[in-house]
């Protein structure tokens, strides 16, 4: 009951549930745990467990606990963890690529008989050893001494492991190291890209930088400007934060991608899981009155997350997928309530927007609020955004009339800025979503230079909100996915062997390749086809 107010003060955890399997990570601090029994004992008899210690300097506490029909009793005692010789190094929690590291090792002599010991370190390929991996102590008594090795970090990422052997005598002791070794720096993505007229032919080097075992490339052969696919697709797909506006963002440009991208089987199924994944999520956020929360277990719905989140399980419907039960007839419930009891606020700017989005969705999920609606459509300084999709709400409830007129002499050009509340909005997301309405116009004069505005900034470099991402590709997708295009039929190769074909009637077609890090490469790309 109240979830709402202790999340502001506890985490309620549950986190580690939603880290991407395969990044293992280095198990530097292994707990010194062991259990044993249970041991049944009748009156009068006693029982010796032994066993092997395993690696461990310091204390350890040791628990006995009896129970005899419900009646239950312990004891405890701390016992310090020795043998005659003792061996301890010391590594930071991570390390880079080519850094440099002095290992130091304390080498403990706890008895007398111990004089001379001979320290031994064993490493794996992420590591290099300089100046010898051997060094000997010399004990004139009990007591301990500091030996330094010199280590350098490979140019690789992974799991470093160092074993440290001490010997004197008949006495062995080891200690086992491992760290994580990764890269610091932010990804970095090189774009190479041309227009290719039909019957043409590209030639291009390029060098994949960065260290082995990072690297990764795709080949983007596109009858449309190029969107940069890969690069946005893996960074939705990967986005570390769970509200609902990043679950959305992750999962609704992918309900288009097989309309107008050529998928393979691995890609089709991994698609079609992550929207049924986005779907059960976004039920988790569904509160009582039919709203969706922006954090799971929050006290109060978010409109625009609302409205946001509901033209994705509309479009998933459409497309195919299972809703949960009763989420629609609820959430369309919440949207009417709100709809009809909406009022313009002058201190927010995008509240009509989130008012011209709510009927959209309305409409969408073929129940228009045509009162609201006409309302809405007589507020004097409706916003360039809000007016164009009021407009797009217009056209679904079969008011086709009224959304050209509606649109009649508006411009499409979007004054920039960045909104970090509310619709959280920039306004690239806003010209998306002028594109999309377009689309449902049939306007495609007037939409083409803004799909090629929009297709520009995607192919840059920069960095772009998820939900601005998520609205681009989707108005991208929805624009040429509507378009008659003709197709791709083309071939391309990797140092002048291995050609790979690629023929079909979708507008983007896009292989991954295995860059070879450091090596100058070269890729010659022929179009086969009559378009560009």
């Amino acid at each position: 009951a109240f979830s709402g107010e202790l999340q502001r003060i506890l985490s309620i955890g549950g986190d580690q549930e939603f880290m991407r399997r395969g990044s293992l990570k280095a198990n530097r601090f292994k707990p010194m745990v062991k259990f044993f029994g249970p041991i049944e004992l009748k009156k009068g008899e006693s029982h010796t467990t032994s066993f092997t210690m395993p690696e461990y300097i310091g204390s350890v506490r040791i628990m006995v606990v009896g129970g005899y029909k419900g009646a239950y009793g312990c004891e405890e005692l701390t016992a310090p963890v020795r043998k005659p010789l003792m061996v301890q190094g010391t590594l930071p929690r991570v390390l880079g690529p080519g850094e440099t590291v002095k290992l130091p090792v304390s080498v403990f002599a706890m008895e007398k008989t111990i004089k001379n010991v001979k320290v031994t370190i064993d490493v794996n390929e992420l590591f290099q050893v300089s100046g010898g991996n051997t060094r000997e102590v010399n004990f004139s008594e009990t007591g301990d001494q500091l030996v330094n090795f010199d280590l350098k970090v490979g140019e690789m990422t992974g799991i470093a492991k160092v074993r440290i052997t001490a010997v004197s005598g008949n006495e062995r002791a080891e200690n086992k190291i491992e760290l994580d070794v990764r890269d610091p720096n932010l990804p970095v993505t090189d774009v190479f890209e041309k227009a290719i007229p039909a019957g043409g032919s590209w030639n291009t080097e390029f060098m994949a930088r960065g260290i082995a075992g990072t690297n990764s490339g795709s080949v983007e052969i596109s009858s449309m400007p190029p969107l940069n696919l890969e690069k946005w697709l893996s960074y939705l797909l990967h986005y570390p934060y769970g509200c609902i506006e990043q679950t959305t963002s992750s999962a609704f440009p992918q309900l288009y991608l097989k309309d107008f991208v050529e998928l393979g089987t691995e890609a089709k199924t991994r698609t079609e899981q992550n929207i049924k994944a986005a779907i059960q999520m976004i039920k988790s956020f569904q509160m009582q009155n039919g709203g969706l929360s922006y954090w799971p277990g929050s006290a109060y719905a978010d409109d625009w997350a609302s409205c946001y989140a509901g033209h994705f399980m509309l479009e998933a419907e459409k497309k195919g997928f299972v809703l949960p039960i009763n989420f629609l007839s609820a959430w369309k419930a919440f949207q009417r309530e709100k709809a009809v009891s909406w009022t313009a606020n002058a201190s927010w700017s995008n509240n009509d927007l989130v008012q011209a989005y709510r009927l959209y969705t309305l409409a969408l999920a073929r129940a228009p609020e045509l009162g609201a609606m006409n309302k809405l459509l007589e507020k004097k300084d409706l916003s360039l955004t809000a007016k164009w999709r009021l407009a797009g709400a217009y056209m679904l409830a079969g008011k086709p009339e009224v959304a050209q007129q509606l649109v009649n002499g508006t411009g499409t050009s979007v004054e920039p800025y960045v909104e970090m509340w509310g619709t959280y909005g920039t306004e690239l997301r806003d010209k998306a979503m002028i594109l999309e309405v377009l689309t449902m116009l049939n306007m495609k004069t007037k939409a083409a230079p803004i799909a090629q505005n929009i297709a520009g900034e995607l192919n840059k470099a920069g960095w772009l909100s998820t939900q601005t991402t998520a609205f681009c590709l989707i108005s991208l997708c929805n624009f040429y996915g509507a378009s008659s295009g003709s197709g791709i039929n083309a071939s391309f190769g990797i140092d002048h062997k291995d050609n790979v074909d690629v023929s079909t009637n979708k507008s983007i077609s896009v292989t991954t390749i295995d860059p070879v890090p450091g090596k100058k490469q070269n890729l010659e790309v022929h179009n086969k086809g009559k378009n560009q």
